[in-house]
Formats: C-alpha cells, sequence, structure tokens
C-alpha cells in the first residue's frame, strides 16, 4: 500500500490514465477524499447493465453485432497490453447513446 491506497488500485488508475480508446469512457481526474480518492469520468448516458434489464426496449441484433465489435477493441486496446485486476462486468461497460441503431 502506498499512502493508504491498494496497490491494485494504483495500477487500475494508471492504466486507466493511459489508455486512449474511443470505446473507454475517459478517466478526468483522481480527487483524493478523505484517506480515499474519487474517480472522476466522463459523462455517459447509461452502463451496458442498464441497457440489457431493459426489457421494454430489448437490444436488437444490429445493436449485439456492434457491442461485440466494440468489446473486441476494448479487450484488444485495454486487457491485451495492461494487466487489469478486475473483470469486466455490464456496469463497468458505458454507453454514449443507447438509442436503437445509434450505437
Amino acid at each position: 500500500m502506498e499512502d493508504g491506497i491498494p496497490n491494485t488500485a494504483l495500477r487500475e488508475i494508471k492504466a486507466l490514465q493511459e489508455i486512449d480508446c474511443e470505446h473507454v469512457v475517459r478517466l478526468r481526474e483522481v480527487l483524493p477524499h478523505g484517506s480515499g480518492f474519487v474517480l472522476v469520468f466522463e459523462y455517459m448516458l447509461s452502463d451496458l447493465s442498464e441497457v440489457i434489464r431493459n426489457t421494454d426496449r430489448p437490444l436488437t441484433e444490429a445493436q449485439v453485432g456492434v457491442l461485440n465489435t466494440h468489446f473486441t477493441i476494448i479487450i484488444e486496446t485495454t486487457y491485451m497490453p495492461l494487466p487489469l485486476t478486475s473483470p469486466t462486468n455490464p456496469s463497468d461497460n458505458l454507453i454514449s447513446d443507447p438509442q436503437p441503431g445509434t450505437m
């Protein structure tokens, strides 16, 4: 640990700061907060978990295809060169425009 922040968190913050991919939400700032910190990311309207759970508007086959392409790019950009410690889960995947056909 360094200054009370776990080394794994420091590694993930560093990785987020170095990632430059249009399909990955940008980490804008890391601010101290008490004995911890707050991560400031660019604003996104929604996350993938919310889109998947929206039974009023299920994803179309085309949208699933676009998401698969985006995830392939994200994995190649983030997980291949930098070993991150957290698995990907839907709430970590942000959606900039969840409107049908626009992803």
